[in-house]
């Protein structure tokens, strides 16, 4: 079968975050701000969010972001944080990178247990995208 015609690229996802996890998830290999890192694909997740550490490895200031006005509800526990724009690619497998610079929050947390988590505003919302969950690839392209 063909993709749809908007696809520029295309890379395969893992149904898991981690070994310790039971259950299925899209689960993408990003780069951000030129550090790798899984992400869950999350369309109820009003933001994207990195890990604390993450984003330090990354060399991110969270101070040169946006202090988040109200906590980010995250599985039901309230995180104060910051949302900065993070420059992302998307590595195509086949085809074409797609780069994208989304808002993405940062919590203030002394420990981060949760994945990274691809969100719906600023990210997906910004791109055109589709899955094959027979062949567990992900197609992406630009608006």
């Amino acid at each position: 079968m063909m993709p749809p015609s908007f696809i520029t690229g295309v890379m395969p996802y893992q149904d898991t975050y981690s070994d310790a996890e039971m259950h299925p998830r899209i689960v993408v290999l990003v780069e951000a701000e030129g550090i790798k890192l899984p992400a869950v694909v999350d369309t109820g997740a009003p933001w994207s969010i990195i890990s604390p550490k993450r984003a330090a490895d990354a060399g991110v200031d969270v101070t040169a972001g946006i202090r988040a006005s109200h906590p980010l509800n995250v599985r039901g526990i309230r995180y104060q944080g910051w949302i900065c724009r993070l420059s992302i690619r998307l590595v195509a497998e086949e085809g074409q990178d797609l780069y994208l610079e989304p808002p993405v929050f940062i919590p203030e947390a002394a420990e981060w247990l949760l994945p990274n988590f691809i969100g719906l505003t600023g990210f997906l919302s910004n791109m055109r995208w589709a899955v094959d969950p027979g062949e567990n690839l992900f197609y992406f392209g630009p608006l």
